[in-house]
C-alpha cells in the first residue's frame, strides 16, 4: 500500500511542479502590478506635492510692494491750498508671480470715509518723464445742474462766448484740473458745439472754483439762452485724464518685457506709478496734519500700504509722502 502512495506521488511530480510554477509568476505578475502602481503613485503625488508647494510658494511669496509715495499740492496765484492727487511707486515682491494689476482694486481711508477704485487704464512712460503729476490722457466731464453754481453764456460783443462755471462740487473741480489751460471740445445744452475751446481756471479759494471756457462760435442765436443747463466737455491731452473717483490709472516705469505696457501685468523687475485722484475721490482736498491710509489689493498675495500723515505745511507743488 505504502509502495503505491509513493509511486502515486511521483507520477504527480511534475504536475505539482508545473503548478508550483504557475503560483510563482502569479505572484510576480502581481508584485510587478503592485510595483507599477506603487511607481505611478509615487510619482503622481512626487509631482502633486511640487506643484502644491510651488504655489504655496507662490501664495507666501506673492505680492506687491510699495517703495514710495508723492503727493501734488493744488497751487493758484502763488498759494499752496490741499493735496489733490497721490502716487504709489509699486514692485512686485522678491519671488513674486506675475500679478495682473487690471485686477486689483486699491483701498483707500481718510477722514472716516473709504473708497475703492478699480484699474482704469494705463499710460506708459518707460521712455522716461520729466514729471509724472503732468502726464496727459484722455479725459471727460459732464457737468449737470447738480453738480454746479452757474454755468452761465456771456457774448464779449466780438462775436466770441465765454462759458462759465461756478462750483464748489470738489469732484468737478478735480477733474476741471485736468483741463486747465488745454483745448478742449464743449459741448452745452445741444446746442453750442466747439471743438476748438480753450479752458482756464479763472478763480479758486479751496472752497469754490471758477472756470472760463473761451469759445470760437460766431453767432449770437447759437444758444437758446445764457444760463445752461449742462456741459459736456473732452480732451485727447487732458491731465491724468481716466483718473476720477471710480479708478486709478498704471504708469509702467521699467518695464523691460512690455508686460505692464501690453496686459497691465507686473513681474519681476518691473516698477510702476499708480496715479490716485484724491481730491475725486474723497470729494475734498486733504489738508495739512491729516492721516491716509490704503493698500493695493491683488487678486492673490500680499497687497502693498500705506499709512502715511500729510505735513504740517505745504511748501512746494510736488511733496514725498512716504
Amino acid at each position: 500500500m505504502r509502495l503505491k502512495f509513493l509511486e502515486y506521488l511521483k507520477s504527480k511530480r511534475g504536475a505539482m511542479g508545473i503548478g508550483t510554477l504557475i503560483i510563482f509568476i502569479a505572484m510576480v505578475l502581481v508584485a510587478a502590478v503592485a510595483a507599477s502602481v506603487l511607481i505611478n503613485t509615487s510619482g503622481f503625488l512626487q509631482q502633486k506635492a511640487s506643484s502644491t508647494g510651488k504655489q504655496s510658494t507662490e501664495q507666501v511669496a506673492s505680492g506687491l510692494f510699495c517703495s514710495g509715495v508723492s503727493g501734488h499740492i493744488f497751487t493758484f496765484d502763488g498759494n499752496y491750498y490741499d493735496l489733490d492727487r497721490m502716487i504709489m511707486y509699486i514692485s512686485p515682491n522678491a519671488g513674486s508671480a506675475p500679478i495682473d494689476l487690471k485686477e486689483a482694486k486699491l483701498f483707500l481711508t481718510y477722514d472716516g470715509k473709504s473708497v475703492i477704485l478699480k484699474y482704469g487704464g494705463t499710460i506708459p512712460a518707460t521712455a522716461g518723464c520729466d514729471n509724472l503729476f503732468e502726464l496727459t490722457n484722455t479725459g471727460e466731464v459732464n457737468i449737470t445742474s447738480s453738480d454746479y453754481t452757474s454755468i452761465t453764456l456771456v457774448d464779449d460783443g466780438t462775436n466770441n462766448k465765454y462759458i462759465i462755471i461756478t462750483t464748489s462740487d470738489h469732484k468737478i473741480m478735480a477733474l476741471l484740473k485736468e483741463f486747465d489751460g488745454k483745448n478742449v471740445n464743449i459741448n452745452a445744452n445741444n446746442t453750442l458745439t466747439d471743438s476748438s475751446a480753450s479752458l482756464n481756471i479763472v478763480s479758486y479759494n479751496g472752497t469754490e472754483m471758477v472756470v472760463n471756457i473761451t469759445t470760437n462760435v460766431a453767432s449770437s442765436g447759437t444758444a437758446s439762452s445764457t444760463s445752461l443747463d449742462w456741459a459736456y466737455i473732452s480732451s485727447d491731452s487732458a491731465t491724468w485724464g481716466g483718473t476720477d473717483d471710480k479708478q486709478f490709472l498704471v504708469v509702467p516705469l521699467q518695464d523691460n518685457d512690455k508686460s505692464v505696457v501690453n496686459n497691465a501685468v507686473i513681474n519681476k523687475g518691473d516698477l510702476v506709478a499708480i496715479l490716485i485722484n484724491t481730491e475725486a475721490a474723497f470729494s475734498s482736498g486733504i489738508p495739512e496734519r491729516k492721516e491716509i491710509t490704503g493698500k493695493l489689493q491683488p487678486e492673490f498675495g500680499a497687497p502693498a500700504v500705506i499709512d502715511i500723515v500729510t505735513p504740517a505745511a505745504y511748501t512746494s507743488e510736488v511733496i514725498n509722502l512716504q
